[in-house]
């Protein structure tokens, strides 16, 4: 009986991970690069994880730094050419499939259609 019951908490637990794995939100917190050179339609982005490939040096690739408890860094490029990480707030929208993006002053700073995700692909329409 204990057997039985410790196997079905341990299914139980296995499948509501699958579930969590499978979650938006999961899928998202990750580091994001952009990969222009697959870029195939005008106004989608598209994205991979920083660790999908070895990409090509360029002069500025964006990034998106999706973490735990809404917290995120996105890459800026300043006036100077210089690029640098702000930190900032993330909240996807699934009903809508919106990322929006806040600094630190909770100003929206990026919103994001999500065309398509999965674990080694985002495109993004902006």
């Amino acid at each position: 009986m204990t057997i039985g019951l410790l196997s079905s908490l341990f299914i139980s637990s296995c499948e509501k991970e699958k579930e969590t794995v499978n979650q938006p939100n999961s899928l998202l917190m990750k580091i994001w690069t952009q990969s222009y050179e697959e870029n195939t339609v005008k106004d989608i982005q598209i994205y991979r994880p920083f660790d999908y490939l070895e990409f090509p040096i360029s002069r500025y690739r964006q990034i998106y730094i999706f973490g735990e408890n809404n917290f995120c860094q996105y890459r800026v490029l300043a006036p100077n050419d210089d690029h640098y990480l702000e930190n900032g707030s993330w909240e996807y929208f699934e009903n809508k499939q919106i990322i929006e993006i806040l600094n630190e002053d909770h100003k929206i700073i990026f919103e994001l259609e999500v065309v398509e995700l999965s674990e080694d692909v985002l495109k993004l329409k902006k």
